[in-house]
């Protein structure tokens, strides 16, 4: 499994597919993927929100838990993470996602999507000026 386009870019939009595949078993594997990319050093800065999201994402969709050979690559990438920076929008990809609907993780999907890629992916449900 590799989330890479032609130009040597992240592909964000093909790991959001496959963690929508979730029956299918990818949340984990994508997860430990970008976790490894992550460690890997070898992100460009503007993926890295995309990256880090597809990671969590694919942590808090694996349902039955993930093996301890996973977590080791993941808690690496979480201990790389500045708890105390701020940012400067006032919200966050799926801040205006709380869906009680069930439909939480396509409203999640299509943020993400939509903050690595808004020309190609223009539906959120974020309200504009928000992000």
């Amino acid at each position: 499994m590799q989330f890479v386009r032609d130009d040597g870019g992240l592909d964000v939009v093909a790991m959001q597919e496959a963690i929508r595949r979730c029956w299918e078993g990818n949340t984990g594997s994508v997860a430990l993927w970008s976790a490894r990319c992550w460690l890997s050093g070898q992100v460009r800065d503007e993926e890295r929100i995309g990256l880090f999201l597809c990671m969590w994402m694919g942590i808090a969709q694996t349902y039955e838990g993930l093996p301890p050979s996973y977590t080791r690559d993941l808690a690496a990438v979480l201990a790389t993470i500045d708890l105390d920076a701020s940012c400067e929008h006032p919200q966050h990809p799926w801040s205006a996602t709380d869906v009680t609907d069930g439909s939480t993780q396509q409203a999640r999907y299509h943020a993400v999507v939509h903050l690595y890629a808004p020309e190609d992916h223009p539906d959120t449900p974020v309200p504009p000026g928000e992000l």
